[in-house]
């Protein structure tokens, strides 16, 4: 998502991504972000939700899962999809 961020700041228009299962999502968060017409500093604050989010449903290591409780953290290219 840097690299994106990076590349947009510069005008770049391509930027080169690994073949990465996860990454394979990338071109249907764009168009979505393009839909929405998002300007970089929207997806940078959701970015940051993201991460605030992510340390929010960290346990310390000393606390085993509780029962019912998700541990695992949505992909962020999932999470954009659902929050964009």
């Amino acid at each position: 998502m840097l690299q994106w961020v990076a590349a947009s700041m510069a005008d770049a228009p391509q930027i080169q991504i690994s073949p990465d299962r996860e990454l394979q999502q990338l071109p249907l968060v764009v168009q979505r972000l393009k839909e929405r017409r998002w300007r970089v500093g929207e997806l940078l604050h959701t970015l940051l939700r993201y991460c605030e989010e992510a340390q929010t449903h960290i346990l310390p290591r000393d606390e085993a899962p509780q029962a019912g409780r998700d541990t695992q953290r949505t992909p962020l290219f999932q999470w954009l999809l659902e929050h964009a």
